[in-house]
């Protein structure tokens, strides 16, 4: 009886086969999570911009959205209610605080790390799991990372918030 199998030759050209695509397909592997982790910061900075239009609105109604958050406006007169809790408002837009996010924006503790400075032209960091900086309470190390997102007031754009989106990192 004559034993059937695969020559030496045909198996060699398996692997050649096998080696090309695996050289051909790991390259794009590698680049979703990076892809992914971009995705993650573009949704968070629309949500927080969609956000930031529903707490205006509100705080237009309410006859607040020219109210800026300092010393001379008491905190009942700059916050308004969302799902039963406070948020302080800068000219009606979310003032960046941690509290302030959590509040708004619900996001999973385990998938997003928030960091933010106080005052009137405080800073909140998003960073996403799996980003070089996650967890990371060090803001200068958030910044080196280039992987997060941004929000807050400055010295410029005092009545509008600045997002601040960094990818290159991710």
């Amino acid at each position: 009886m004559k034993q059937r199998g695969f020559t030496l030759l045909e198996l060699v050209v398996v692997i050649v086969v096998l080696g090309i695509l695996a050289a051909v397909a790991i390259p794009h592997f590698i680049n979703i999570k990076q892809d992914a982790l971009k995705a993650d910061l573009y949704a968070l900075q629309g949500e927080l911009k969609s956000a930031n239009k529903l707490v205006y609105s509100k705080a237009a109604l309410k006859g607040i959205e020219s109210l800026e958050y300092n010393n001379y406006n008491t905190p009942s007169e700059t916050n308004i209610m969302m799902e039963g809790k406070r948020v302080d408002l800068h000219y009606g837009q979310i003032q960046a605080s941690k509290w302030n996010a959590e509040t708004i924006l619900h996001l999973n503790k385990d998938d997003w790390h928030m960091i933010s400075t106080p005052g009137v032209f405080g800073q909140i960091y998003f960073t996403p799991k799996g980003a070089p900086a996650f967890n990371n309470n060090n803001i200068i190390d958030i910044e080196k990372s280039l992987c997060y997102l941004q929000y807050g007031f400055d010295k410029q754009h005092y009545r509008q918030p600045v997002y601040t989106l960094k990818t290159a990192g991710c």
